[in-house]
Parts: C-alpha cells; structure tokens; sequence
C-alpha cells in the first residue's frame, strides 16, 4: 500500500517530461538576455532576490511547513538561503543523493532521499545547464505522506514550481536589474580611469537603488579626498623646496659668516691681548676691568664662531661612512681630553665597542662632546663616566653615564637647541656641543636622547643603524 503512494505522489509532482521541457525552454528562450547576465554577474541582490522568489512560490503552493525549493551550483554550495539553517548561502555543502547523481551521472531523480539535514525527503532535482545550477523541490517525507488528497495537490505543481520561478524572475530581473547594473559597472570602470565627475543616475528604492546612492556618495567623498590630497601634496612639494633653499642659504651663510669673522675677530683678540699686557697696572682699576671685559668677550666670541663653523661643517663637509670601530674612536677622544681628565680627575670606563658604518671623524665629535659634558657639569665629587653600547633590532645603542649634577626633565627638548644654555658663566662653553651631537647623530640615521635626575648623574643616549660584525 505505502509503495503505491509513493508511486502515485512521485508521478504526479514529478509531471512529464516532455511537459517540463517544454517550459523551461520557454522560459529560457524568453529571456536570453537574463541568461547571459547570470553566468557572468553576481551581487548579493541576486542571491536574495532568488531566495525571495522561490520561498514565496513554496509557501504560496502551500507546500507545507517543511517544503523547500532551493538552488545548488555545481560545486555542490547552496546559492539560495535555506529554510532551516541560518548563513548557508555560499557555505553550506549540499551532497545529497539527486546533487550528486546529477554531477556524477547527469541524471536527474525523483524519489525519497536523505536531504542536507539528514532529513528523509521527498523530493524532485532539476538541471539547469545553462546556468550550471541544480533546482531541488523536496518536503519532508513525514509531511508528504500526510493527507493524500494536499499531497496530490502539491505533487501536481511541484514540478511546475522550478520553471515557474526561473521564469518570473528572469522576466523581473532581466528588466529591472541588468540594465541598473551595467551602469554601476560602467560608472566603476569610468571613475577608476580618473573620470571623479562622472555620477550613477539611477531612481529606485530597493537594494539596487540604495547601491547607486551609495556609489554615489562614495565618489563624492573619495573626489572630494583626491582632490585636497592633491592640492595638499603641491603645497607641501613648494614648501619642502623652500625649506631646502632655505637650509641651504642658511648653511652657506652660516660658513661664510663664520669663516669670513676668523681674521677680523683674530685681529681684534690679539690688539686686546697686546693692551692687556702692555696698559695692565698702568690705568686704574676700572680699565683693567673693562680691559679684561672685552678680552673675555672676544674669547667667548672666537669659540662661538668656531662652534658654528664646527657645526655648518657636519651636512657640507662630512664624508663617507665607512666601517669604523669605535673602541679606537673612544681612545682617540680620550687622547684629545687627556689633559681635562686629569685635572678632574675624572674615572672613565667602557663596556666593548661595535664597529659600525659611520664616520668616525664626526663619531669623534658626539664622543668627545658628550664626555666634555659629564666632566663639566659634575657635582662635588670626581666625574665618574661609563660608556656602553648595545644591539637592539637593527641599530645600535650608545649611552653615556655620569654622576653629575643632573637635569630636570622640562628641559630636555632645550638642550640641543643651538645656542641654547641653561646655566650661568660658572660653566664654560657657547652651547653648540649637544647640537652638533644632534645634527651628527641624525645625518647617521639615528636618533639622541637623554635621561637624568637631578643631584644623581645623567645618561645620554644615541643610535647608530647597523648589526653585529
């Protein structure tokens, strides 16, 4: 008895086969622009739009609370939303019996299988090679052998259900939808070629519509961005070529005005020191004083125009890096400041140097300074400096500790400003040492800094680019 219902409810969902031919072939000779569309676009409208359709000709045929018309692509991944499972379009593996005799086999089926839930099910498969999809119509198999008489019903148009679908999409899809979205494609190729005007005139209200607005605005706003970025880089581009003329002027003057003072300034120093030595004790008091003045100053001022000189000297008189090794870099500063060391009895201690790319003639400059430093600005017991070095990434780390009288922290960012000084004549110097540190340590790549704490010492800090040798 159950077998001859099975029978009777196959062959009636089923229909023939030469019925079923006939209408799919006249849907699709209907609309072969819409066939054309779908083998090379898809948006997610499709894919809804789809969805819709087959889920409302389900319920509209009253195929019952179980039944489900859906769409699976030759790879075996449902195109359409499922009835029962959330986010499986796209993702979800369909490998039930009639998929894969339609791929293996290219045999359609019409019977009682296993569906994706591991659901039993009656159902009807249907190839669609012109669009390379598999349309499968089931409903559960407890529900299809429910009353005979809805059942019949529904076996009748189930088989119409597949044709009636495609066709009354592709007639609203091919209408409303392919045009729209071949000027969203033109409008795309036509803004990525540089044409920012251009605009997607397209009214409607639905996913399409809300697409174009959207592109719409996009392209306002990314025009809107090209166009300051544009106008942004231009003036910078300007302005970077005038800072250049400018850092150029200023460094030609800075070694003109510098070396062109030598003569006059050495003129001037050396008739000072000729008054002071011939008129001292011979004028009162007030004149030795005013004498001494302006000796100090012609002193202070000969430095001054050394250090700028030293310092114009690093961008347009540095040469070549090369391997230098920086234990014999130390010596030789050490060698230089022999004479300070001693009279400060100062301790100075190294771990094991690098040898890295560098200069080692401007090298010598950031050592000897630093160390000119320590031993200079020292509290009330001998200068105890220490020197290390140590690899982190690909750049080394140089630091240089002292026990001296330390900084506060708001004036870290002054101390390399040329010129700048923050102490009173008690301690010697232009303040062009910390400076030069700076502008050699970047012409290296590098970066200096410092930390401290006052009346317990100070650690500089500066990084050359390099490995380990």
């Amino acid at each position: 008895m159950r077998s001859s219902l099975v029978k009777i409810f196959l062959a009636r969902m089923y229909l023939c086969k030469a019925y079923r031919r006939a209408m799919v072939k006249h849907a699709l000779a209907s609309h072969s622009i819409f066939l054309t569309f779908m083998k090379t676009v898809y948006l997610p409208p499709l894919r809804l739009y789809l969805s819709m359709a087959l889920r409302h000709w389900a319920l509209l045929l009253g195929m019952g609370e179980t039944g489900e018309v859906c769409l699976v692509n030759e790879g075996k991944i449902m195109f359409t939303e499922s009835r029962f499972l959330e986010d499986a379009p796209l993702k979800l593996a369909v490998d039930s019996e009639p998929v894969r005799r339609i791929i293996e086999k290219g045999e359609e089926m019409v019977g009682i299988y296993k569906d994706y839930r591991g659901q039993p099910v009656v159902g009807v498969s249907k190839y669609l090679p012109e669009y390379k999809w598999i349309l499968l119509t089931k409903t559960n198999k407890a529900e299809a052998f429910a009353p005979l008489k809805t059942l019949g019903i529904i076996a009748l148009i189930l088989g119409a259900v597949s044709a009636a679908a495609v066709t009354s999409f592709g007639i609203v899809f091919a209408v409303s939808t392919s045009r729209p979205i071949k000027d969203l494609t033109k409008a795309t190729e036509r803004f990525a070629r540089g044409d920012l005007g251009h605009r997607v005139k397209i009214i409607r209200k639905d996913e399409i519509g809300f697409l174009a607005n959207s592109f719409n605005s996009m392209a306002e706003e990314l025009a809107r961005v090209i166009n300051e970025h544009k106008r942004a880089e231009k003036e910078l581009k300007h302005y970077s070529t005038e800072l250049k003329r400018s850092n150029e002027e200023l460094q030609h003057f800075a070694y003109v005005a510098s070396h062109d003072l030598q003569e006059p300034l050495r003129m001037i120093s050396s008739y000072l020191q000729l008054i002071k030595r011939r008129y001292k004790g011979n004028l009162d008091a007030d004149a030795d004083e005013f004498i001494h003045y302006a000796v100090d100053g012609a002193n202070r001022l000969q430095k001054m125009i050394n250090g700028l000189l030293e310092y114009s000297r690093v961008d347009t008189h540095g040469k070549s890096f090369e391997l230098a090794d920086c234990e014999v870099v130390l010596q030789q500063a050490l060698t230089n400041l022999k004479v300070v060391i001693e009279e400060s009895i100062a301790t100075i201690t190294h771990d094991p140097l690098p040898t890295v790319m560098a200069d080692s003639s401007q090298l010598l400059l950031v050592f000897q300074n630093l160390i000119t430093n320590a031993i200079k600005f020292r509290g009330n017991e001998p200068p105890r400096i220490h020197i290390s070095a140590q690899l982190r990434e690909n750049e080394w780390i140089f630091s240089v500790h002292d026990n001296g009288i330390g900084i506060e922290p708001e004036y870290y960012e002054r101390l390399f400003v040329i010129f700048r000084r923050l102490h009173s004549r008690e301690y010697p110097g232009v303040g062009l040492g910390l400076s030069i540190c700076k502008k050699v340590v970047k012409r290296h790549g590098g970066r200096i800094w410092l930390e401290s704490e006052p009346r317990k010492g100070s650690t500089f800090y500066f990084t050359i680019p390099g490995k380990r040798c």
